[in-house]
């Protein structure tokens, strides 16, 4: 690892960093919705699914909204 950041550093930070990012998005998903209601593995999933869509309509419109407030202001 150290072999390769040495060689290339943008592509080893790049890399490091992703893991970072997807916990943090399971840590918000999980304070904003706590665990499973389904017990069924199909529906499982389908409820995972929809509450990681409606995670991310979320954080898109609050980005938007931070986006307009920057602008009007």
């Amino acid at each position: 690892m150290h072999f390769r950041y040495r060689q290339d550093q943008q592509s080893v930070l790049k890399e490091y960093h992703q893991p970072r990012r997807i916990e943090a998005f399971f840590s918000r998903y999980k304070r904003r919705f706590g665990s499973f209601r389904s017990r069924i593995g199909t529906k499982r999933c389908r409820e995972v699914w929809v509450k990681i869509l409606v995670l991310n309509i979320l954080i898109v419109a609050g980005d938007q909204a931070e986006e307009e407030l920057k602008v009007a202001g």
